[in-house]
């Protein structure tokens, strides 16, 4: 299970061996109300969803982006861009949910179903070679999809309206829901991601994010990076205490 630690309002983070020799995961020392400094155990490799597989690049988008759900302290789901916890109708195989209407992205356009029937359909697709397209091994025509006898656009996800999204699988899965608040169900803004290609998610200048905080200060290549508060954040004051 992924949690999400909320941070404060400006975060540098810092890879090096030195931190890794010294503890295991992260450390953090406080250095002033606005500020810390954390260490990862290995650079930032992507900033893009549907390449994000290694720890680093998953903690990272736990910070910068967001999916319908979260996890709790506990490890429960809580709703995060769902405005309902999960429902399985149809013997257990569809699932429908309502979209928050204030989410927005951080160059401030809204949230919708589209942008997650679009994220998904891109991470399964063949072309994209996502490391995470195993997250989806179940919602109907996945198979099909990755053996490239079907579209992409025949996955089973459809958008209804720019709030309503459904999910329909090939059969019954209990723990599909917890999927829904992984980083590889994360949504992706169509329009920005077709605009920068091959540039999306190398850079934090290429990237686009709908979580509590933005990302800065990271070329690429380089071990250290900043989190700002998003100001298009729709739970901001509550996620970035």
């Amino acid at each position: 299970m992924i949690k999400k630690t909320k941070l404060p309002g400006l975060v540098t983070v810092m890879c090096s061996a030195t931190l890794l020799l010294a503890a295991c995961g992260k450390q953090s020392a406080p250095e002033t109300h606005d500020s810390i400094n954390i260490g990862e155990s290995a650079a930032l490799s992507t900033a893009d969803n549907s390449q994000a597989m290694d720890n680093t690049s998953s903690d990272v988008m736990e910070q910068v982006g967001e999916g319908l759900y979260d996890f709790t302290a506990k490890g429960t789901l809580k709703e995060a861009l769902a405005t309902n916890m999960p429902k399985a109708t149809n013997g257990g195989k569809t699932y429908t949910f309502n979209l928050r209407r204030d989410a927005k992205w951080s160059n401030g356009d809204p949230v919708t179903a589209q942008d997650f029937v679009y994220s998904w359909r891109r991470t399964v697709d063949p072309k994209t070679k996502s490391p995470q397209a195993y997250y989806f091994d179940g919602v109907k025509n996945y198979s099909e999809i990755t053996a490239r006898k079907k579209s992409p656009n025949t996955l089973g996800i459809q958008a209804v309206g720019k709030y309503k999204l459904v999910v329909t699988l090939d059969h019954a899965m209990p723990y599909f829901p917890s999927v829904l608040a992984v980083n590889a169900s994360f949504p992706l803004n169509q329009k920005y991601v077709e605009k920068e290609g091959k540039k999306y998610g190398t850079d934090s200048s290429h990237t686009l994010y709908n979580g509590a905080y933005t990302l800065t200060n990271w070329n690429g290549s380089s071990d250290s990076w900043t989190y700002s508060k998003n100001k298009y954040y729709w739970n901001k004051k509550k996620g970035q205490d």
